[in-house]
């Protein structure tokens, strides 16, 4: 009877490290899942000891989380550069509505 090996997944979609035993190890080979799915082994994924599997999930984490803000600050940038272009437009239609050669001039305004 041949002996399972173990390896330790550590994606972005886990936790922690997860269990899985396989025939042989390192990709292209497969290798099965608690749950019994079984799934190809990936070097950036899929490792021979536990430690490395929790660096890659802290490493894979880290990333999200710096990911993440930067797109909150993208966004943040863009509302800024929106309420003031806002800003902008609504003191040049005050300009040009208080302007008494305009023949279009909103008195309802005043």
């Amino acid at each position: 009877m041949k002996k399972d090996k173990i390896v330790w997944r550590g994606s972005d979609r886990d936790n922690a490290p997860v269990r899985c035993t396989c025939d042989k190890t390192g990709y292209p080979n497969f290798c099965t899942a608690p749950d019994g799915s079984r799934e190809l082994q990936y070097a950036n994924t899929h490792f021979e000891s536990k430690e490395q599997a929790w660096k890659s999930i802290i490493r894979s984490c880290e990333a999200k989380m710096s990911l993440s803000a930067a797109g909150k600050r993208r966004v943040k940038y863009a509302l800024a550069m929106a309420e003031g272009n806002c800003a902008d437009a609504l003191n040049r239609y005050k300009e040009i509505n208080n302007n008494p050669d305009n023949p279009f001039r909103n008195t309802e305004d005043e």
